[in-house]
């Protein structure tokens, strides 16, 4: 399991919303401190080792998970995408995101209901839903 990080988004394995507060806990179970949403108006402070781990041995409801930038995209979602040596952003639609965290779109502008059942992928540095300023 990775090193939380403060500059990622992260919920626990049941999808409670979470806000780090540190990661610089001096203790090794106490290394990460955040806030958890526990209840409809109510929160906890909760800490975890370094790793987002509740307990050190066992898998719990309460683990850090990170949040994908692009867990509220849907197929087919209209997106603006572009690499890192681009200046301008293109227009495509969603096709999902690769196992290291690269999203995809539908090669040529297509869409997962015109680009049949061969379609290819292709992967992007950036996505967004909104276009991006000065492109």
């Amino acid at each position: 399991m990775a090193i939380i990080s403060m500059d990622k988004q992260y919920k626990t394995r049941r999808g409670r919303d979470v806000l780090l507060l540190t990661t610089n806990g001096k203790r090794a179970s106490s290394a990460v401190v955040a806030i958890l949403e526990h209840g409809k108006d109510n929160e906890a402070v909760v800490t975890y080792y370094a790793n987002g781990k509740l307990l050190s041995t066992n898998t719990h409801d309460l683990d850090l998970i990170e949040v994908s930038p692009f867990e509220a995209f849907e197929i087919d979602d209209k997106v603006w995408v572009w690499d890192e040596d681009m200046t301008i952003a293109s227009p495509r639609h969603f096709a999902g995101v690769r196992t290291d965290g690269y999203p995809l779109t539908w090669a040529d502008g297509k869409t997962s209901f015109s680009i049949g059942i061969e379609g290819y992928k292709t992967m992007w540095d950036y996505c967004t839903k909104e276009k991006p300023n000065g492109t």
